[in-house]
């Protein structure tokens, strides 16, 4: 009799340690699982703010899109472009489609490492008047700058390129009143219209029509740059999917000679 009762007592005691067991494994558990999903959204958040950039040798690699959907006509535009060279050997393309003379439309942005300023110039051209707008100095110093330009069509053509959000001198022709359509190809670190390469680092790019961005939208490009609420985006590469056009407009680029990507 004293035997049976001390082993109801023993097993009430075993039966308590193990149901407490399992209690703190399921415990354990749901911990682990909620850690998992903390670590998970935190991967997905670091991903999708991620920032990537395609890295160019400055000889021979650049991105190309043959015939490309860029027809702005006399609309305001605006381009927007996030680089970094210390490149001073001379002049290198950034981004151009066109427009590196009065008789050849379209635009090139172009950095000036070569000049005491070390700065970067837009020029736009309509088939027959050209202009060229100047960034404020210090873009070739090897730190990554955003360079905004933006293209007043309103009467003949009047620009003004802005490093990061300080604006250079405006640049104007009022009897440039042409249509800016390149008949040149689009290409992402080296000029259209000659073999002038990019040395160092080009992030987003963007070129958006019918639209001029506020003071303190200019300011913002700086920490990102987002789809504006108005206006037309032509394309734009972030480079997370290589050169995909996030547009939607199809000027998806080919990598000529294996140019990089990498985060940063």
């Amino acid at each position: 009799m004293v035997y049976c009762k001390i082993v109801g007592v023993e097993m009430k005691r075993y039966w308590r340690l193990a149901i407490g067991c399992w209690l703190l494994a399921i415990l354990q558990l749901l911990m682990v699982t909620n850690a998992d999903a903390q670590l998970k959204k935190k991967f997905i958040a670091l991903k999708k703010n991620a920032k990537f950039a395609t890295v160019l040798n400055g000889t021979n690699q650049y991105w190309v899109k043959t015939s490309p959907s860029v027809a702005l006509g006399t609309s305001n535009f605006t381009l927007i472009v996030k680089a970094k060279t210390s490149y001073t050997g001379g002049v290198q393309g950034v981004v151009s489609s066109g427009g590196n003379s009065a008789g050849t439309a379209g635009f090139t942005l172009q950095a000036r490492g070569d000049l005491a300023n070390k700065n970067v110039h837009c020029l736009i051209a309509d088939g027959s008047k050209i202009i060229q707008a100047v960034s404020p100095d210090g873009f070739v110093d090897g730190k990554f700058h955003t360079v905004v330009v933006t293209v007043n069509r309103a009467s003949g053509a009047s620009a003004i390129t802005y490093l990061d959000g300080v604006a250079g001198a405006t640049a104007s022709d009022a009897t440039e009143t042409g249509n800016v359509n390149s008949a040149q190809n689009l290409e992402v670190g080296r000029r259209s219209t000659a073999s002038l390469y990019f040395n160092g680092m080009i992030g987003e790019v963007m070129l958006v029509k019918d639209w001029i961005p506020t003071a303190a939208e200019i300011m913002q490009m700086n920490i990102s740059i987002k789809r504006p609420a108005s206006g037309t985006v032509v394309f734009w590469y972030d480079w997370k999917d290589k050169g995909i056009d996030k547009s939607g407009n199809g000027n998806n680029l080919t990598n000529t000679n294996g140019a990089a990507v990498i985060g940063y």
